[in-house]
């Protein structure tokens, strides 16, 4: 079985594209139009200020635990600042950079971006969320850090069909490690042995929450009740001695993705499976943002490697597997009965 390395040479796309990308995410999101966009995205959570907005706490407390935690509270006041260019430069930056690293992005392009998008003064009309001046755009940056943070993060979420597009893939052979660190809770009292693990002593106490997720012990577990099943590994979650596969998120930055999962049947075939969280009373537990990327580059590697896959998700501590096309909700048809897969 073939592991997929990240192509080097790859330098994704230009700020031009990765601007469009984030700009299509504002159109579809927020409905802007060009001429009211301010007054959308006021409505919409964005502060829109000239000045620069803070809140401070106020009084005197013993302790730091007199501190209190509520932002709402008469204890903290409103404070506005009139933008300095220079005294504030040094805000604008790390602003900025936090964008920046919350997408996995170099600094210089980010801004190029945020310009692009923001900035009255950037020549090119295509692509302008908002026209800001100098001031405005320190103003805007500054206030709005973290709903940038998430706007950006969200924007690259969507869904990238010509995945491996001018991508030159390594490839090498993978094959299970000989042993590994796990973690494991000794206050854990259900100490039985996995045999269907394979690692040779893997117990009940690495399969405690905190450790694993709900769909990872409702997996595992199933897999030890299974008779058709062989072995199962638990792959790592980072690190070139696992098994990964290298996928593309909307601004075309390479990841590794690594499956939670391979398992050999009885009858020799194997299964790649990575869990998701479920659903708990109507609501999505699953908090990976990039699920549907990595679903179709999941799917792309399959087909192109002949093997068996599948996403694996809980509900009412069932589980379903999908191994079609993704969509939250589990009551949908392309999710179906664990028991149907093995």
């Amino acid at each position: 079985m073939l592991k997929e390395l990240k192509d080097l040479q790859f330098v994704g796309i230009n700020e031009r594209k990765a601007a469009e990308a984030i700009y299509q995410y504002f159109l579809s999101t927020y409905f802007i139009d060009g001429k009211r966009n301010e007054t959308i995205l006021a409505s919409k959570g964005y502060n829109i200020s000239s000045t620069i907005d803070s809140r401070v706490l106020g009084g005197r407390f013993q302790t730091i635990d007199d501190i209190p935690k509520d932002t709402t509270t008469g204890f903290f006041f409103d404070l506005k600042y009139e933008v300095n260019t220079h005294v504030h430069g040094i805000d604008l930056l790390h602003a900025t950079y936090s964008i920046a690293k919350s997408v996995g992005m170099e600094y210089d392009k980010l801004n190029a971006i945020l310009y692009k998008l923001f900035r009255q003064e950037v020549l090119s009309p295509k692509y302008k969320v908002l026209k800001l001046s100098k001031k405005e755009y320190y103003a805007f940056i500054i206030n709005n850090e973290d709903k940038l943070k998430q706007d950006f993060r969200n924007a690259t979420t969507q869904l990238v069909r010509e995945l491996k597009l001018n991508l030159n893939i390594n490839t090498i052979e993978f094959s299970i490690p000989l042993n590994d660190v796990l973690k494991y809770d000794p206050t854990e009292k259900s100490n039985s042995i996995l045999e269907t693990n394979a690692y040779y002593n893997y117990d009940e106490q690495s399969l405690v929450e905190g450790i694993r997720s709900t769909s990872e012990i409702l997996f595992e577990t199933y897999c030890e009740t299974n008779d058709k099943v062989d072995w199962v590994y638990k792959n790592g979650d980072s690190g070139d001695r696992y098994f990964s596969i290298v996928y593309l998120d909307a601004l075309y930055r390479q990841w590794s993705f690594y499956p939670d999962y391979i398992i050999k049947l009885k009858s020799g075939k194997i299964l790649i499976i990575e869990t998701k969280g479920g659903e708990s009373y109507g609501r999505d537990k699953n908090i990976d943002k990039q699920v549907k990327n990595k679903f179709f580059a999941f799917k792309d590697y399959a087909i192109k490697n002949n093997l068996e896959w599948a996403f694996v998700r809980d509900k009412n501590t069932k589980l379903f597997f999908n191994n079609t096309e993704y969509v939250n909700e589990i009551s949908d048809s392309n999710w179906k009965k664990i028991s149907e897969l093995f």
